[in-house]
């Protein structure tokens, strides 16, 4: 599972289009707190998919935290899925398609 998207890269100001965004790293804190376990999670940039598949180097990554929501029982176990579901509604990601 990863995401692809134009992605605008601040620094220089371009858009990039078919960037490959896949999810690295996952780990979670799960000590008690009211809202549920919390999850961080970094998100590698690839030109493209081709450029992930032939062992590229990513040119960028970023670094996110979601919930983990444990009331949904469809998706609750699947921790990689809520947090591409949480990278689709954060700013630059929102357009990005399924790959």
């Amino acid at each position: 599972m990863a995401l692809e998207l134009d992605y605008e890269e601040e620094r220089l100001g371009v858009t990039l289009p078919n960037v490959y965004a896949k999810i690295a790293r996952v780990s979670f804190d799960n000590r008690k707190n009211d809202e549920g376990v919390d999850v961080n999670y970094t998100v590698k940039l690839y030109k493209n998919e081709s450029a992930k598949e032939d062992g590229e180097h990513p040119f960028g990554g970023k670094s996110y935290t979601t919930i983990l929501n444990i009331g949904n029982g469809k998706t609750q176990y699947n921790l990689l899925k809520q947090c591409y579901l949480h990278l689709k509604t954060m700013d630059g990601f929102t357009d990005a398609i399924d790959s």
